[in-house]
């Protein structure tokens, strides 16, 4: 476990086979975003944007348009 700082950063375009198309987040540490842009990532199976089961931060970030599943459910965090 530690800590994830994304400042001024955009992650887009993503797949993930499983969970969390962008970021998984699934071993208590902790993701820091700032001024940053998730968005139209894709997940297989669930949080199409991020999946997080410990701590995130967001601060001036935008998580928009990500989706999950065959049938593109709209999926921006899950957790």
């Amino acid at each position: 476990a530690g800590t994830v700082l994304f400042t001024n950063t955009t992650i887009s375009g993503n797949t993930a086979n499983s969970v969390g198309g962008a970021l998984n987040n699934n071993t208590g540490g902790t993701i820091d975003l700032s001024s940053a842009t998730i968005a139209f990532n894709r997940s297989n199976n669930v949080g199409g944007g991020v999946n997080n089961s410990a701590t995130l931060n967001s601060r001036n970030t935008i998580i928009a348009g990500n989706v999950q599943g065959s049938q593109s459910v709209p999926s921006d965090v899950r957790g």
